[in-house]
């Protein structure tokens, strides 16, 4: 019950955060790197949900992501719808497998499991982009824009994990073993 509890308001934080990072400005010191919030909040639930859960925020993920983000360039979809549900399932799979660590107190997770989220996600993107154009090039621009992001999201990770523990904290039923913090 639990679960279904906090799946709800991942959720539903998913979409203020997409609301969230699509009204926040672009400074030019970042080179026109914006800040990501999804993967933080999907890697999060990844770590704390169960599996079937998982895969229904992967949905919610993915499908916010290519709905936020249309790639269509001269009538031609450069992104495809559900290609980032693909991509958030196999990524949430994956830190299923530390689950039980995470469980056990191993905090430490969540920042580099969000950094290395955003940064597969963007970097994907970005190779579906460049074959469909059919010309893969790396510059400055590209590095900024996939780095910057991963790098955000492993400092921004600490603080909603906090907040999410807190919730967590409120919620009825806690059926989950208790964490070694």
């Amino acid at each position: 019950m639990k679960a279904i509890f906090l799946l709800i308001i991942l959720a539903v934080s998913m979409l203020i955060a997409l609301v969230i990072q699509d009204f926040l400005p672009s400074p030019t010191l970042l080179k026109g790197a914006h800040i990501v919030l999804l993967p933080i909040l999907f890697a999060y639930g990844a770590l704390v949900l169960p599996f079937p859960a998982m895969l229904v925020l992967a949905i919610i993920a993915g499908g916010l992501t290519d709905l936020s983000v249309p790639q269509i360039v001269n009538a031609k979809v450069e992104i495809g719808l559900g290609s980032s549900i693909i991509i958030y399932a196999v990524l949430g799979t994956i830190m299923q497998g530390v689950q039980k660590a995470f469980f056990r107190g191993a905090w430490w997770l969540h920042p580099p499991l969000s950094a290395l989220c955003t940064f597969l996600l963007l970097t994907l993107q970005y190779l579906m982009i460049a074959l469909r154009r059919e010309s893969i090039f790396f510059n400055e621009t590209v590095i900024w824009k996939i780095l910057i992001p991963t790098i955000i999201a492993f400092f921004l990770s600490p603080l909603i994990e906090a907040l999410f523990i807190l919730i967590e904290r409120a919620l009825p039923n806690l059926q989950r073993p208790p964490r070694g913090y």
